[in-house]
């Protein structure tokens, strides 16, 4: 399995719960991310923009209160 289809296996799961892998698991969770990949990759065509362009975007354009709930998740995560 490729690392998208681990880390949206995982991701899909609560960072607090047990996994439980499996062969359908991981198949299910492969399938998944290529459909998503694949979404994501026609919506970029349609936007005519690169990934890098949205991510540029997205960097210049987060609300004040990211930081706050950054600093939270980073303190529930310690």
């Amino acid at each position: 399995y490729d690392a998208n289809t681990l880390r949206y296996f995982i991701l899909t799961h609560h960072y607090r719960s047990p996994v439980d892998f499996s062969d359908e698991a991981l198949e299910g969770a492969k399938n998944r991310s290529a459909k998503l990949t694949h979404n994501i990759s026609l919506l970029l065509q349609s936007l005519n923009s690169t990934p890098e362009d949205c991510l540029k975007a997205a960097q210049g354009n987060r609300p004040p209160e990211m930081g706050a709930w950054m600093s939270a998740m980073a303190d529930d995560l310690n």
